[in-house]
């Protein structure tokens, strides 16, 4: 064989072997499928804001989730074959859990009829051992630990991991399609009544678990009146050893900036720029004490009680 045929065959099964490897990856994406379904109460009306898990059946780890439309309607997407559970919870409602399968094209699940919660006797808990969320009379709980997040990371970015809670770039919080009007602290107050203080300034390794509820207004409680007014509030519970002693976080960071950024901050172009804050927490049964501080020469503003870091 000449050298010359000998490095065309050669070329030839390298494009081979080439052309095999990319069609690998494009292969495993496609096998990717999608369960739809729609979510109704026990008078067939559409439930929105319903949450719909899929778990996978072998471990019960949250594969993916959605929330329903107006319609009910849900769509849970790219998922891979395999077998799953499907776990709809809606606080009012008993939680739904049903088997699934997904073998070779995207699935169309049966009617989820959800009954009020009032059929109850207790609270329902399914399989807590391994479940993330459990669903209780008025109250959404989600297991924190089940959501990883980055180390320093704080309970904002743990909001954002949990399924049926988003919260917009100003801090806004929606749970269940509605809007969060209240964040407490193991049922209390952290730096009065701004979410963010709370969300943007605690970290997420101190909690234990969140909670989603319906609360009465401030009013209806202070009075004993009902005035059937309700908000819905996230209480964050925290861990034990978060209850008792001290807990926070420091961010510091500094080096040379570029004359816009020093016109911008007010500063002489060949000073140093520098950021840095504090969050120190000391929690007892009785007390809630925390220190947040922030500095900076980078054109960052400060906080207020109503405008947190």
């Amino acid at each position: 064989m000449s050298i010359v045929s000998f490095l065309r065959r050669t070329a030839a099964i390298a494009a081979v072997l080439v052309a095999g490897l990319a069609a690998r990856p494009a292969t495993a994406q496609a096998q990717q499928f999608d369960v739809r379904g729609v979510v109704v109460d026990s008078s067939s009306s559409p439930l929105s804001g319903a949450m719909v898990v899929a778990l996978t059946r072998v471990d019960s780890v949250i594969a993916v989730f959605a929330t329903t439309s107006g319609t009910g309607a849900f769509t849970l997407k790219r998922l891979a074959p395999g077998d799953y559970i499907l776990q709809v919870t809606r606080i009012g409602f008993a939680p739904m859990r049903r088997d699934f399968s997904i073998v070779s094209s995207n699935v169309t699940a049966d009617t989820v009829r959800m009954q009020p919660v009032a059929v109850q006797l207790d609270e329902l808990v399914v399989n807590a051992e391994h479940v993330p969320i459990v669903n209780k009379p008025d109250t959404l709980e989600y297991n924190a630990e089940a959501f990883k997040t980055r180390v320093n990371a704080t309970v904002e970015e743990l909001l954002k991991r949990l399924p049926g809670v988003t919260v917009e770039n100003d801090g806004t919080i929606t749970a269940q399609g509605k809007q969060v009007q209240q964040v407490l602290v193991d049922g209390k107050e952290f730096f009065g009544n701004d979410p963010k203080m709370a969300t943007r300034n605690l970290p997420a390794a101190a909690v234990d678990k969140v909670q989603v509820l319906e609360k009465k207004s401030d009013a209806a409680e202070f009075t004993g009146i009902d005035d059937g007014q309700e908000q819905t509030t996230v209480n964050l519970v925290l861990k034990p050893n978060a209850r008792v002693g001290y807990f926070g976080r420091a961010v510091g960071g500094g080096g040379p900036a570029p004359n816009a950024e020093a016109a911008f901050a007010g500063t002489k172009a060949d000073d140093p720029r520098y950021t840095g804050s504090l969050n120190l927490n000391r929690f007892s049964p009785s007390t809630q004490l925390s220190v947040i501080a922030n500095r900076n020469n980078v054109g960052q503003s400060g906080f207020s009680i109503g405008q947190p870091v």
